[in-house]
């Protein structure tokens, strides 16, 4: 009997581990003091990946994670996605954690507003953008948001800025490209020099990282 009594126990044990440690990946007593002086808010994580299929074909997927110490930081964690007629959103999904790692909301895609991303003074467009206006009730709060879109230009690839303005730090950022036809690409790095980056360029693939 004790042989079929050790496995639900071990994986009740796992369970819980798991869920403890997702939990104090978000809680903001993780960040490094060094990374709080002077700043407003935290990127713990911002990663984009793309995926050129072909010359009309590519896949951008992009997850970040940013802590906002104070009310200054709000800035630094929009949730927002823009999409036209060339570009449709396949994903999106934000999630709010308090201070101490905990989930305080969830939005789906349905919950995200779906607005024109021009003023009324234009006759036509087709840019729009989905948002949520989220308000915090108390600081610090850590925002993770995921999308995802296909589009039919690949004339204008994201750029990768891993330090995107001031008061804000950056605890991990990553960057990738996919290009497994090989097809021919320009690429220019500016103001490398004076940061740690790791980089890997080949034909088929870019991938920049840097941390702290």
């Amino acid at each position: 009997m004790k042989k079929f009594i050790y496995l639900p126990i071990l994986l009740s044990l796992l369970s819980v581990i798991s869920i403890f440690s997702q939990k104090l990946n978000y809680a903001s007593l993780l960040i490094p003091p060094e990374l709080k002086k002077n700043a407003n808010a935290v990127v713990r994580d911002n990663a984009t990946e793309i995926t050129i299929d072909d010359v009309d074909k590519m896949v951008v997927y992009k997850r970040e994670v940013v802590t906002v110490l104070n009310s200054a930081g709000n800035v630094d964690a929009r949730i927002r996605a823009s999409y036209d007629k060339d570009t449709k959103i396949t994903a999106l999904t934000a999630y709010i954690y308090d201070a101490l790692g905990n989930q305080i909301k969830k939005y789906k895609e349905n919950d995200f507003l779906d607005v024109s991303a021009v003023g009324g003074g234009t006759l036509y467009s087709d840019a729009r953008y989905k948002y949520i206006d989220y308000k915090p009730l108390s600081y610090p709060y850590t925002l993770v948001f995921e999308s995802e879109y296909k589009t039919g230009t690949t004339g204008f690839i994201p750029s990768w800025f891993p330090i995107n303005g001031y008061h804000i730090s950056v605890e991990k950022s990553t960057y990738q490209i996919e290009n497994p036809k090989e097809i021919p690409w320009r690429q220019k790095e500016i103001n490398f020099k004076d940061f740690a980056i790791e980089k890997e360029n080949t034909v088929a693939t870019i991938k920049y990282a840097t941390t702290n």
